[in-house]
């Protein structure tokens, strides 16, 4: 059987690295993704990515935040799309659902998900919602795809490492570049090293773009670097030379956990508080727009946390690639 794998391409880290695994796990399986621009390097070098636009019998939606509705706009969107009976994916693994403004925003969204056989979500909170709104499905919960990456090296450096997010309508000197450019700042007054700002997505969503604000913020820019996710591996080994990580972006604290990096979170989703809730993380974080600076500082100067994720729950990961498995056995 071949399996059209549908997604979000656009040189993200996350979304490429979950298809990614989800595809080397699954080597005997042959998957078709459509030559659209977006698609990395990293994926069409699989050896069993076939990039086509022929037809499948199934296809397979790999997809973190993908069913969120936060706007009129795209409530319309999905609306026109619900309207025109346009066909979904049968399958979806590793989502999560975000609260809703509004119930017409959820309801057009749990009309699209009555369309789907498995959903499989990567936090409790998602899928406690998932059980009770789509009925029809087969529904499973397991941890974030990207727990069950394979073969990652080990972090041996000195450097701070911070995770940056660009979102739509922040200026250049907003309060959350500022509060990032003061905290790179202190870790090199403090320690001499210098700091990776990392753009987990080079695309549309541009976190060069925040990256570049924070280094001109600096006192000391000369001590900063870049590692930009392109073709596959910059981030990882952005990462082997990093002693603590700030990450905005959600994987950029999956990534850190899984390879035993100190992390502190920057919440700008509930995905990242449901995350952190779901292995009992002992830093909380801050909220996007308010930073607790001076605890930042706290964190950047104390010793190891000494947190080690619980094997069971890194096991408990590969659900998403057994469940999918079982599904392809039971389809072809």
């Amino acid at each position: 059987m071949a399996v059209r794998i549908d997604g979000y391409f656009d040189r993200n880290f996350g979304d490429d690295y979950m298809i990614k695994t989800t595809l080397e796990h699954l080597p005997e399986v042959k998957f078709v993704i459509g030559d659209t621009k977006g698609v990395s390097q990293m994926l069409r070098r699989l050896d069993n990515v076939k990039i086509s636009d022929e037809e499948t019998e199934k296809t397979l939606r790999v997809i973190g935040s993908g069913f969120m509705v936060n706007s009129p706009e795209a409530f319309i969107t999905e609306l026109l799309w619900l309207i025109k009976g346009k066909k979904e994916p049968e399958w979806c693994i590793g989502c999560n659902i975000e609260p809703f403004k509004n119930p017409l925003f959820e309801w057009v969204i749990r009309k699209k998900l009555e369309k789907y056989e498995l959903i499989t979500a990567r936090d409790k909170k998602s899928y406690e919602w998932l059980q009770k709104n789509c009925k029809k499905a087969r529904v499973e919960y397991f941890p974030d795809i990207l727990f069950s990456m394979e073969g990652l090296p080990r972090a041996t450096g000195n450097k701070l490492g911070i995770s940056l997010i660009h979102r739509s309508g922040d200026e250049e000197n907003c309060t959350y570049y500022r509060a990032m450019a003061e905290i790179a700042d202190h870790w090199v007054e403090a320690t001499g090293q210098k700091v990776i700002l990392f753009a987990f997505d080079s695309g549309m969503e541009d976190d060069v773009f925040a990256c570049d604000c924070v280094k001109k913020m600096m006192k000391h820019p000369q001590m900063a670097e870049y590692s930009i996710h392109r073709e596959g591996g910059e981030i990882i080994e952005g990462y082997t030379q990093c002693r603590k990580i700030i990450g905005a972006r959600f994987h950029s604290i999956v990534l850190a956990i899984k390879m035993g990096i100190d992390v502190y979170p920057i919440i700008y989703r509930n995905k990242t508080k449901n995350l952190l809730e779901d292995i009992g993380y002992p830093i909380k974080g801050s909220p996007i727009d308010s930073i607790n600076a001076s605890e930042c500082f706290c964190f950047l100067e104390n010793e190891s946390l000494d947190f080690d994720i619980n094997e069971k729950y890194i096991s408990t990961s590969y659900g998403h690639i057994r469940t999918l498995k079982e599904a392809i056995e039971k389809g072809s």
